[in-house]
């Protein structure tokens, strides 16, 4: 058992049965009303993760502080997220924390401790956790891991993208960063191209656990694709292009749209392209696809919900990805558990997911004139759905529970779920999750 954990030991009413395991879930990364698709793969995981097992979650999912005020600003809808609501029996928690443009991200792992701290004991004096289970390993994990030793449990933390491949560069908050990594008791990474930048800040291999994300079989599976064309109105007879991710320059969208231009120079009968994604970069890429007489080519279609891209996925010839960086991006998963070919850039994760020539292009050059290569590839070479599908297939959102599962069973000190403490006030402690 580590150091520190309180054992709650069992009445005998429960030594006939199991007493669930309890989670604490703490993470900016999860959806709420106002934002139902951000930070899904965290909930996904997790909602699979209670569903297989005996066990019980609760989730705190911190947002920055912001005033109500009668005009619009993008930071707005902070404001309106409610500090308390159910999502499919999950009790999820909206605490406000300070965030300071003027010091910067050095100080948001203190303030986002400091403001939820109260509630985190609150909640645990009232029905006590077994564990935490923290997402993004700063601001979050940094407050995960202060709160976790206050309680005397164990935390994880789960490494996803940018908390690691972007922010170990900024020399105010790698400290941090560094700390957490070190305090807590164990690290799970999406990727192992993650993993290996967890292990240059000298944090033990026996430390950390590679476990990827999964998908939703039943949510992302084949639709005829003149069927999906025509519920979306679509053009049936032209080849398309689809991406979906925020609309922020790292996502490369502006990469595909210089390549269609590429392609129409060179006389190639240019795709129509669709971007699904909300975020600060629209305006430019409007002005982008306005600049380069791409309107009747290139739309801009928004923010949809999550399940609602399986039409999207079926009705597009190729999925393309142009990120400079990503952890495990479930697109790409989504894309082709619905029969859709990906063309994708050779960052951190990408080529652990699209590790054969069945289901996809890797770019190894971040260009208009390397993705638009790949692209007329993808069109000429014939894609195998069956293959597509059953490659999708092996990932699922049961296999990385299972695998979180143990995960947090190993350090809680329960080799299985059978597994039963003994402490030396009695025989029966808290292991029969």
């Amino acid at each position: 058992m580590p150091d520190g954990i309180t054992s709650i030991f069992l009445t005998n009413e429960q030594k006939m049965g199991s007493l669930p395991l309890r989670i604490l879930t703490y993470t900016n990364l999860f959806p709420n009303c106002l934002r139902p698709n951000f930070g899904i793969f965290v909930k996904n995981r997790m909602k699979t993760f209670v569903r297989h097992g005996n066990a019980q979650l609760d989730v705190i999912s911190p947002v920055p502080y912001f005033p109500r005020l009668p005009w619009n600003t993008r930071w707005k809808v902070f404001s309106l997220i409610p500090r308390e609501e159910n999502q499919e029996g999950i009790s999820v928690y909206h605490p406000r924390y300070l965030v300071s443009p003027k010091f910067g991200m050095r100080t948001h792992g203190y303030m986002m401790y400091r403001s939820t701290r109260d509630l985190a004991h609150r909640l645990h004096e009232t029905n006590p956790y077994h564990l935490v289970d923290a997402h993004w390993i700063y601001p979050d994990g940094f407050a995960a891991v202060k709160i976790a030793k206050e309680l005397g449990l164990p935390v994880v933390l789960s490494a996803r993208g940018n908390d690691i491949n972007e922010y170990i560069d900024y020399p105010a908050i790698r400290h941090s960063i560094t700390w957490s990594l070190a305090s807590c008791d164990h690290i799970i990474s999406v990727c192992e191209a993650l993993k290996d930048l967890i292990l240059s800040l000298g944090i033990p291999d026996s430390k950390v656990t590679v476990i990827g994300n999964g998908i939703d079989k039943s949510a992302f599976y084949p639709t005829e694709k003149a069927t999906a064309r025509q519920q979306l109105a679509l053009p049936l007879n032209k080849r398309i292009v689809l991406s979906v991710g925020i609309l922020d320059p790292r996502k490369g969208h502006d990469i595909l749209i210089k390549a269609l231009h590429l392609l129409r120079q060179r006389g190639v009968e240019i795709p129509f392209l669709y971007i699904i994604g909300a975020g600060r970069f629209g305006e430019s890429l409007k002005g982008l696809i306005d600049t380069l007489r791409l309107r009747e080519h290139v739309y801009l279609v928004g923010e949809i919900p999550h399940k609602a891209l399986n039409m999207w996925y079926s009705a597009a010839d190729v999925f393309c990805l142009a990120s400079d960086r990503e952890g495990w991006p479930n697109v790409l998963l989504e894309a082709i558990g619905c029969g859709t070919p990906v063309v994708v850039s050779r960052v951190f994760g990408a080529p652990e997911i699209v590790t054969s020539g069945d289901v996809g292009l890797l770019v190894d050059e971040r260009t208009p004139e390397a993705f638009a290569a790949r692209i007329l590839q993808a069109f000429d070479q014939k894609w195998e759905l069956k293959k597509l599908v059953e490659f999708a297939e092996q990932f699922s959102w049961d296999k990385t529970a299972l695998a979180v599962r143990k995960v947090f069973l190993n350090v809680l000190n329960c080799p299985n779920d059978s597994a039963i403490w003994k402490t030396k006030d009695e025989n029966y402690s808290l292991c029969s999750f």
